[in-house]
């Protein structure tokens, strides 16, 4: 085999590089080419350096043991996932001990009652450890949720920055979150788990995130300014779980309300007490589902460049409509959202977005109202060829879609071929509609 092998010559970490890019799927054919391809196999990063255990296929935890054996002392990401392999989860927390020295990411979700066992295994120092995940399926009344032990790293973990925690209280502060940025509580809609004070045992946090957990009131205890510093704060959940948040929402510089279903009365004015200045607005089609009325609303505040999803009907508040400086809206779904939208009467620019999978030409019969709208933007995909827009099209777009607006009309083109046009720059009129094309790139 050595003979027919062209990279025979080349030492194994310059054959590696040949390698870079590739999944472990695409690895695990080359273990079984040659003895020194399985070598040079086992050696690659992309086999060693971040290793799932679940319990989901057959042989998948005794594969996981096999490649934290070729960690050989270097730094990796352990991630662990079981619910039925009772007789492996001892063995996996004692490779967690084991190896909590090199392991920079750690990830831990089994049933709770195993948390005895899970924290055993904790109790060494991390030195390199900066993303901790502990979640536990609850099997306990409230208020008996496992409690982290006070010697959690034996008191080092000095790279922790980020820490998840689910179902998990904290007694009193431990000293490996004291410089914890990244903070996510998370807690299952059928229960009430009271989660941990995050200006209590992280005081440093930039980043909060609460995922469906209920009497905020009564946990929360911090200051206005600590929620005032915070760079984000994310509330996942229904209209329960945000009026009994009872935090200044009012003051936090980036909320993200990630609410089912359609906004309320109080989602839409939580929301809408945050968005103080201009707004960049994006309706992107989701067209996954083949329906036109599946797709994404990002909002942007151009102060803190943070985008913020919200519920299809929000925009349908004169507040919001008129901070709307740029809208961006997918072709296919134009119809469906002018009939979420009012008068938007300080838009300056708009852009509509062309996909792969085409769009239907259909025209809103609820136009958008842009009395200052001065460029339209006709966008395709970069990853395809350019969309090819008929002028007709064009022309009922500028005219049934968009109304209100002073013409001429400039339009800017990119990726899209606007048929039967020939002019690169000049005045075209179409059916006495006067646009002026700015730009027209194929």
């Amino acid at each position: 085999m050595s003979e027919r092998d062209l990279t025979a010559a080349l030492p194994p970490e310059i054959v590696r590089k040949f390698l870079w890019g590739w999944t472990l799927d695409d690895l695990l054919p080359v273990l079984r080419v040659s003895t020194r391809w399985r070598e040079i196999g086992l050696n690659h990063p992309v086999y060693w350096q971040s290793i799932d255990c679940d319990d989901f296929t057959e042989g998948a935890i005794r594969f996981a043991f096999l490649r934290v054996g070729r960690t050989n002392g270097r730094p990796f990401s352990l991630a662990i996932f079981t619910v039925q392999s009772e007789y492996y989860i001892p063995l996996l927390l004692a490779v967690v001990s084991t190896h909590l020295h090199n392991i920079v990411a750690l990830s831990i979700r089994v049933p709770g009652y195993h948390a005895e066992s899970v924290f055993a295994s904790l109790i060494r120092p991390a030195p390199q450890l900066h993303t901790l995940c502990i979640g536990f399926q609850p099997i306990d009344p409230v208020g008996k949720e496992p409690i982290a032990p006070d010697n959690l790293f034996a008191h080092h973990a000095p790279a922790l920055r980020t820490v998840t925690l689910q179902n998990v209280r904290i007694s009193r502060p431990l000293a490996v979150f004291a410089n914890v940025q990244f903070v996510s509580f998370g807690s299952p809609p059928s229960t009430s788990t009271i989660v941990p004070c995050v200006f209590t045992h992280f005081p440093l946090a930039r980043t909060v995130q609460f995922s469906y957990c209920g009497r905020l009131s009564l946990s929360q205890n911090a200051p206005d300014s600590f929620w005032f510093g915070l760079d984000s704060l994310v509330i996942e959940g229904g209209p329960d779980y945000l009026s009994d948040a009872d935090i200044p929402l009012h003051g936090v510089r980036h909320l993200q309300l990630n609410l089912p279903g359609r906004a309320g009365p109080l989602e839409a004015e939580v929301m809408s007490s945050h968005l103080r200045g201009e707004l960049d607005v994006e309706f992107v089609s989701r067209h996954e589902y083949n329906h036109i009325s599946v797709f994404a609303l990002n909002v942007i505040e151009r102060e803190w460049k943070s985008p913020l999803s919200a519920p299809h009907n929000f925009l349908a508040r004169s507040d919001i409509a008129s901070r709307i400086t740029t809208l961006a809206i997918s072709a296919d779904i134009l119809p469906a959202v002018c009939e979420l939208l009012l008068p938007m009467p300080n838009v300056l620019e708009a852009t509509i977005l062309f996909h792969y999978w085409g769009f239907s030409r259909d025209m809103p019969t609820n136009p958008l109202v842009v009395p200052k709208l001065r460029a339209l933007t006709l966008e395709g995909d970069g990853d395809s060829d350019a969309t090819i827009v008929p002028m007709s099209y064009l022309a009922e777009l500028c005219r049934r879609a968009v109304v209100g607006y002073a013409q001429p009309l400039t339009i800017v083109v990119r990726r899209v071929f606007v048929q039967r046009c020939d002019q690169a720059v000049g005045t075209i009129t179409s059916e006495t509609l006067p646009i002026l094309f700015a730009e027209c790139t194929p």
